[in-house]
C-alpha cells in the first residue's frame, strides 16, 4: 500500500519459481486479483535469471501489464553470463518517448516494453513489430540475371533475427540475419515482393511469434 501511495511500479516477480511454485506455472492468486483491482500491480517477471514463463505473456495482454525481464544476479554479471553461451544478461527493453526519468516512469506504467533474454525478444506485437523494422533495412536489388534477383538485407542491432517458415515460391525458406552484419538474399526473378516470414526468436504471445515482410 505505502508503495503505490509514493507512486511506485510494482511488479510481481519470478511468478513461476519453482521453490513457491512446484510446477513452475505461474497462477494469480485472488490476492493478485485484489491489487489489479486496486491499481497496484503494473508489470510481472517474464523471465527470471535462467528461466521464462510463457503463461505470463497471457496475463500481461489480459490485464495490460508489462512484460518484465530481470537477471536477479545476486553476484558477477560477467561471471553469470560469460560468452559464447550468452550474449547478453536479461534485461527489459523500455519505449520511452524521451531521455528522462519522467518519460521512463511513463512508459514503464503504459506497458511499453520487452524482454531480451539470450538471443530472443518477447513483447506485445504493437511494440515488437516497429521495432524489428527499425532494426532492418532492405536494399534495392543490385544485380540481376536471368533467374535471379540480388538483394541485401541490413540488421543494425546486437540481435540476430531469424527468419522461418518462409511460403514463397522462388524466396529461401529461412533466413539468417545476424547481429551488426549484411546478408545477402537471393530470390527468382519469379517472386513478388513482398516475401513473408516469421521471426523464430520474436515472441508475441503465449505461442505466438512475429510475422514480417521483407520489401524487396
Amino acid at each position: 500500500m505505502e508503495a503505490a501511495k509514493q507512486g511506485a511500479f510494482i511488479q510481481w516477480n519470478h511468478p513461476g519459481w519453482k521453490v513457491q511454485q512446484a510446477d513452475g506455472i505461474p497462477v494469480m492468486y485472488e490476492f493478485h486479483r485484489k491489487l489489479l483491482a486496486k491499481g497496484w500491480l503494473h508489470g510481472i517477471e517474464y523471465y527470471n535469471d535462467v528461466e521464462y514463463y510463457p503463461l505470463v505473456f497471457k496475463m500481461c495482454k489480459e490485464y495490460n501489464l508489462a512484460l518484465m525481464g530481470n537477471s536477479d544476479n545476486h553476484g558477477s554479471i560477467s561471471v553469470a553470463y560469460n560468452r559464447p553461451e550468452y550474449i547478453n544478461r536479461p534485461m527489459t527493453l523500455v519505449f520511452s518517448k524521451e531521455k528522462s526519468s519522467d518519460a521512463l516512469k511513463e512508459a514503464l506504467f503504459a506497458g511499453r516494453t520487452m524482454v531480451w533474454f539470450r538471443d530472443i525478444l518477447a513483447g506485445k506485437e504493437e511494440y515488437a513489430k516497429p521495432f524489428f523494422y527499425k532494426c532492418i533495412s532492405v536494399g534495392k536489388p543490385f544485380y540481376k540475371d536471368e533467374n535471379n534477383i540480388y538483394f541485401e538485407v541490413a540488421n543494425r542491432s546486437d540481435i540476430p533475427f531469424y527468419l522461418t517458415k518462409g511460403t514463397t515460391k522462388g524466396a529461401p525458406g529461412e533466413i539468417a540475419l545476424p547481429a551488426n552484419s549484411v546478408t545477402r538474399i537471393v530470390v527468382s526473378k519469379k517472386t513478388n515482393s513482398p516475401v513473408a516470414y516469421d521471426v523464430r526468436n520474436i515472441l508475441t504471445g503465449e505461442t505466438e511469434v512475429l510475422a514480417v515482410e521483407l520489401k524487396f
